[in-house]
């Protein structure tokens, strides 16, 4: 009799040889002005794609940033959305996650309370912390390459003591050479609003789940960065009876779906707080600033956002993020009012929380990376013959349960290295000597090497 695995599942592997540089000093791949720019301004949830730029320099002025070859790329994107609300006075439904949203403060225009609620505009894809009204993220909360040695959080001014470091250019410089005239950072702009949660009155220090932030690379990817900048906000308003101002603090935080991977904190402001695989913001009255500037003009410190490096230790080529937005019993009310508690008649605020999202990593020497796949149909697939398609439908991919292991043979079919498969069905070998290999998937390990290849299991 056919054994049941063998009739229900046929795994396949594809791999990619990656002929890079070699020989140079290490290079750092990070998001900035590209030609795959999404600039386009409003509140939307379209995938944002991006293309990875090779920083031989970091931050220092001056900086290139040129195409690599071959190109790597990550689209991020939305899934399972828990909230969303419609703008009073319109039809016009607004998800609880958005890219190029950001807060409103009016109506606008004249007809006071008639006029339909807006959300705010700004760029899906900008220098990182750009929209930012107060205090933005600075350089020293951030650390580009894996590599690197994770720095000490900085003071409350935003000022690292750390010394020279692989830090991001998070400013426009004015004097760019970059492929299209700009050599800053750039970064997703995201906005998670709060106003689902006062419709529902719900508490002002609970914590309550959003759906999914899901960074999707078009290859497996070793030890990337993850950097966010400005993880927190606040509204307030003066009452109409007068008194102290009145405020609502709020903050996004991120828990890591991935298994089989770990994280750690690299560089960041005092409140960036990296918890397991958790970015979480320690702040008991979160609010959008980075750093402290002093500034109390309305009675209260900006100083209250997490802003910082955090590296995903592991090879993947899906990072999913479950975000989930919480308040603070510091608050003096629940998330938002309307135009009946505020002092303008016309103004009907949409409140939340606009944060930044960029990555990075080391550019490899040389690697072999690939993808297990269930293939559902044997290849058939209308004779189409695609593995990580069935009958149109994508392939899960797998690591059955951690069975797996890829094995890479020399042309003499001995093994020369070995590695489990990650959980979402990835593997990677890393600065592979030039050569011709093929690669085993199996059940049993191998402890051959380049020095000494042992026979395959």
């Amino acid at each position: 009799m056919k054994k049941k695995i063998s009739r229900i599942m046929l795994l396949i592997v594809i791999s990619t040889l990656l002929f890079l540089n070699t020989g140079f000093a290490q290079t750092t791949l990070e998001m900035t002005l590209n030609g795959s720019d999404n600039n386009a301004q409003g509140a939307n949830v379209s995938p944002v794609t991006v293309i990875f730029l090779k920083d031989a320099l970091n931050i220092n002025a001056g900086t290139v940033f040129t195409y690599d070859t071959p190109e790597l790329t990550s689209t991020i994107s939305f899934r399972s959305q828990q909230y969303s609300t419609t703008l009073t006075n319109t039809t016009n439904v607004v998800q609880g996650m958005t890219f190029g949203g950001r807060t409103t403060e009016s109506f606008g225009g004249s007809g006071g309370p008639t006029n339909p609620q807006q959300i705010g505009s700004a760029f899906l894809y900008n220098v990182f912390g750009a929209e930012i009204t107060v205090p933005k993220p600075k350089n020293g909360m951030f650390v580009t390459s894996p590599t690197a040695s994770p720095v000490a959080p900085t003071d409350a001014l935003g000022n690292t003591t750390s010394g020279l470091f692989s830090g991001m250019d998070v400013q426009a410089i004015t004097n760019a050479t970059g492929p299209d005239g700009q050599d800053a950072n750039f970064g997703v702009a995201l906005y998670n609003t709060v106003e689902p949660l006062y419709d529902i009155n719900a508490s002002k220090s609970g914590r309550y789940y959003y759906g999914e932030l899901v960074i999707n690379f078009n290859r497996p990817v070793k030890n990337p960065i993850i950097h966010v900048g400005g993880l927190g906000g606040s509204y307030n308003y003066q009452p109409l009876a007068g008194g102290a101002r009145q405020i609502s603090y709020f903050t996004t935080e991120l828990e890591l779906v991935n298994t089989g991977v770990t994280s750690t904190f690299m560089a960041g402001n005092p409140f960036f707080n990296v918890s397991g695989n958790n970015i979480l913001n320690s702040s008991a009255t979160p609010n959008g600033g980075s750093y402290e500037d002093g500034s109390t003009s309305e009675g209260f410190s900006n100083y209250g956002a997490a802003s910082g490096s955090v590296r995903i230790n592991g090879t993947a080529q899906q990072i999913v993020y479950k975000v989930y937005l919480r308040g603070s019993a510091n608050s003096d009310f629940n998330f938002s009012k309307v135009k009946a508690d505020i002092t303008s008649a016309n103004r009907d605020p949409f409140n939340g929380d606009l944060w930044y999202l960029a990555v990075s990593l080391d550019k490899p020497t040389q690697q072999i990376s690939g993808n297990v796949f269930v293939d559902r149909d044997g290849l058939n697939d209308a004779g189409g013959g695609n593995i990580n398609k069935s009958a149109g439908l994508d392939n899960p991919k797998t690591n059955v349960g951690g069975a797996l292991y890829a094995n890479l043979l020399n042309s003499a079919g001995l093994v020369v290295a070995s590695t489990p498969v990650s959980s979402d069905g990835t593997y990677l070998f890393d600065a592979v000597p030039v050569g011709a290999y093929s690669v085993q998937l199996t059940t049993n390990a191998s402890s051959g090497t380049y020095a000494t290849p042992l026979a395959a299991p």
